[in-house]
C-alpha cells in the first residue's frame, strides 16, 4: 500500500505521492534497486550497499510497512 494524501492511515512524517505519481516511483524504485545488482555484479560492494539502502529508505518513506501487500 503506497503512502498518499487520501490514505486511511496517515503519519505526518510520511511522504506522500499523488496517485498519479505511483507509477514513476515504482518504476525510480526498480531502477534503483536494477543499479544495486549491477554494482553487486561488477562487484562494487559500496555503491551496492549506498543503492540498498536507499532502496529501503525509500520503501521506509512511501510504502506502509504493516500492509500485507508490501
Amino acid at each position: 500500500l503506497m503512502r498518499t494524501p487520501d490514505a486511511v492511515t496517515f503519519t505526518p512524517d510520511a511522504a506522500l505521492v499523488a496517485p498519479e505519481q505511483a507509477y514513476f516511483l515504482r518504476q525510480n524504485l526498480r531502477l534503483l534497486l536494477l543499479n544495486a545488482r549491477l554494482a553487486l555484479l561488477s562487484r562494487n560492494e559500496s555503491l551496492f550497499r549506498s543503492d540498498v539502502e536507499r532502496a529501503i529508505g525509500w520503501l521506509r518513506s512511501y510504502y506502509d510497512p504493516d500492509h500485507r501487500g508490501v
